[in-house]
């Protein structure tokens, strides 16, 4: 599936939390001034997965 670079809080963001399912973010310019000050439980990539990003997400998956 592709990625977007640019996005706004859409629809699949608040679909995925109100599923209260595990979100992997990129740090997109909407996400960091209007999402991210809020403090939404989300694993959060810069660009390129990372292991650390990596672990969090399978964080999510044993719970």
């Amino acid at each position: 599936m592709p990625a977007s670079t640019y996005e706004g809080f859409g629809n699949a963001f608040l679909e995925t939390l109100y599923f209260k399912k595990p979100i992997l973010v990129n740090r997109y310019s909407i996400f960091q001034t209007d999402i991210e000050p809020v403090g939404f439980a989300v694993a959060i990539m810069d660009t390129y997965i990372t292991e650390e990003t990596v672990k969090k997400v399978w964080s999510y998956k044993e719970d």
